[in-house]
C-alpha cells in the first residue's frame, strides 16, 4: 500500500474517531480540530471533482460535449467544460488546475498539471480568479460570462 493511500486512510480512520468522542462528550476530541478541518476540506475538493467528472456523463448536453470536446483534441475546450459544468450544476464552485486534471482523468481524457496550469493562464480572460497567482499557491478559478459564451460557441459550432 502506498504510503499517501494509507496516511489518508489513517487521517479519515482519525477523523471519524474524533468525531464520535465529541458526540458523546469527551473534551480531549476537540484538541484534534485542525486535522478533521483539514481531512474535510480535502475530501469536499475531491468530492467535487468526482461530482463533476460524474455530472458531464449524466448531463443533458452529454451528446454534444462528446463530439464537440472529449472526441476531440482541444485542450481549451476541455478546461473550459469543467468550468462550464461548475457553473451550471454546482454554484459555480471555484476550481483549481488540480481539480482540472482530478476531473479529466476521471473522464479518461487527463490534462497534465502543468498543461492545466498553463491553459488557465491562458484563458484568464474567461475566468474569474479569486486571487492573484502565485509560484507554488493553488489560485481558484471559476468560470466568467466570456467563458460561458465561448464555451456555449464551441459546443454550437457547426461541423
Amino acid at each position: 500500500m502506498k504510503k499517501e493511500s494509507l496516511k489518508e486512510k489513517l487521517q479519515t480512520i482519525n477523523t471519524l474517531v474524533v468525531e464520535c468522542l465529541a458526540e458523546l462528550g469527551d473534551p480531549e476530541a476537540l484538541t484534534n480540530d485542525t486535522s478533521v478541518t483539514k481531512t474535510k476540506s480535502k475530501q469536499a475538493t475531491e468530492d467535487i471533482s468526482v461530482q463533476i467528472a460524474n455530472k458531464i456523463g449524466d448531463c443533458e448536453e452529454y451528446d454534444l460535449i462528446e463530439s464537440k470536446v472529449l472526441d476531440e483534441g482541444d485542450q481549451q475546450a476541455k478546461i473550459l467544460m469543467c468550468f462550464y459544468v461548475s457553473k451550471k450544476y454546482f454554484n459555480n464552485h471555484w476550481l483549481t488546475s488540480g481539480d482540472i486534471v482530478k476531473v479529466t482523468s476521471e473522464l479518461g481524457i487527463k490534462i497534465d498539471g502543468g498543461n492545466a496550469s498553463n491553459g488557465l493562464k491562458k484563458m484568464r480572460s474567461y475566468l474569474e480568479s479569486e486571487a492573484s497567482r502565485k509560484n507554488g499557491v493553488a489560485t481558484k478559478y471559476r468560470l466568467n460570462r466570456n467563458g460561458l459564451k465561448k464555451f456555449e460557441s464551441i459546443l454550437n459550432e457547426k461541423d
